[in-house]
């Protein structure tokens, strides 16, 4: 690895943007975002950004100068229609496990799991194969997302543990060792392993906890990876279905109007003396209910009377379609309206939000925020199926000043034509 920056050569503080307290308030909702908009408006870099944001200078993480040990980058593939690539497979024939990137990743973010390090994964033109399909598994654990009673925010295995307990594999193959689990002798290979007792092999890893967990829970993904897709909006590739679009917190990337800011400074792709603390980010909360039950939110009645017209309204004018929201868009909702007040309480602690940012807590936002983050990508289809329900929220919008979606929402219908022939999607 290329030696990292020299503490004299790294900027002091992290500076964000309004846009990117944006990305953070719904990272800290759900961890799972989906980025899009054109090729070339810079969304796999912004994840990249944010990683080296949060990357501590621990002497491990930070030891390349292009990429942070925090952030890994997978690059879909059109011929992806199994998980195979994602959570790997095994082979009888060489009697060992096919281990991915992505699995070698969530094992060393449980390393970092109890640190707060936020590790980010960048799952790049995550659309050039259908998701549902090589996705599946993924989407399925993150619904099982947990909060212990120790706070804890804990998954079902996206791997089971029966891999990690199979007996059968060959004597040179070490399926935790592949994982980039350390040994407590760096000279060990895997049949040295394989050679010990069942007591020594107890205690033969660093991390024998992370062993431990392996065995008896499987691969889980840790409370601390972030997994953000970037989709490219063109006719090369697949949609998405609402399956996807439910479980995820949208953003379209936009260019605006160049001006003379472009020349002020190249993008943060570097270190920082002061990353930005991972509470700012992670998620801790899963269920509204479960937080405002146990009071660590409260909603005073007016809050939740707003909350509940607001889930029902948007109903009311997708009534007829196929795009009705549900339950867990109440949800995040509410969780969204959380994360941006301790996200509010976090910054103010330290200082404060850096000058020019916007950042804004009330509900009428947060509503403005989910129309566009989790109700506009759901609809998508012709002028028959989609105008009549977008005409109606687009009063809605602009009877409650919901200014990003009511812009949102005239470029979708714009998309029908005058002829009302066409298609529109976000």
């Amino acid at each position: 690895p290329l030696k990292s920056n020299t503490s004299e050569q790294l900027p002091d503080d992290v500076f964000l943007e309004s846009e990117e307290y944006s990305y953070i308030s719904a990272i800290k909702t759900k961890p799972f975002l989906i980025l899009g908009g054109f090729s070339g408006t810079g969304k796999s870099q912004k994840v990249k950004e944010l990683a080296f944001s949060t990357c501590p200078r621990d002497g491990v993480l930070n030891v390349s100068e292009t990429s942070p040990g925090n952030y890994l980058l997978v690059s879909v593939k059109p011929n992806w229609h199994d998980a195979t690539d994602i959570t790997g497979f095994r082979s009888s024939v060489n009697k060992n496990y096919y281990v991915t990137d992505f699995m070698r990743f969530l094992v060393k973010a449980k390393q970092y799991e109890e640190k707060h390090v936020p590790f980010f994964v960048c799952l790049d033109e995550m659309n050039l194969a259908p998701v549902e399909e090589y996705f599946a598994d993924f989407l399925s654990v993150i619904e099982s997302r947990k909060r212990c009673a120790d706070g804890r925010i804990v998954t079902d295995a996206i791997v089971p543990a029966s891999v990690f307990n199979d007996t059968d594999y060959a004597d040179d193959f070490n399926i935790f060792m592949k994982l980039g689990l350390e040994t407590i002798n760096s000279d060990w290979k895997a049949d040295d392993i394989s050679a010990l007792s069942a007591n020594e092999q107890a205690q033969a890893f660093v991390r024998q906890d992370i062993v431990e967990d392996l065995l008896q829970n499987g691969l889980t993904i840790p409370s601390n990876v972030i997994i953000i897709g970037t989709v490219n909006m063109d006719d090369t590739t697949n949609s998405f279905s609402r399956k996807v679009i439910d479980r995820a917190m949208t953003f379209e990337t936009i260019v605006g109007k160049f001006d003379k800011d472009y020349f002020g400074g190249d993008v943060a792709l570097h270190y920082f003396k002061n990353p930005r603390k991972g509470e700012l980010f992670l998620s801790d909360e899963v269920r509204a209910t479960q937080m405002l039950e146990e009071n660590r939110f409260v909603l005073t009645d007016n809050e939740q009377e707003n909350i509940l017209n607001f889930i029902n309204n948007i109903n009311k004018d997708l009534e007829g379609s196929p795009f009705k929201i549900s339950y867990r868009i109440l949800n995040e909702t509410i969780l969204l309206y959380r994360s941006k007040k301790r996200i509010e309480e976090i910054v103010k602690a330290d200082g404060g939000f850096e000058d020019g940012v916007v950042f804004k807590t009330d509900l009428n936002t947060i509503f403005d925020d989910i129309l566009m983050q989790k109700v506009l990508p759901r609809i998508e289809g012709d002028y028959e199926k989609c105008n009549k329900c977008l005409t109606k929220l687009s009063i809605r919008a602009d009877e409650n000043d919901w200014k990003k979606s009511l812009d949102k929402i005239e470029f979708m219908i714009k998309r029908f034509g005058n002829d009302k022939s066409g298609f529109t999607t976000l």
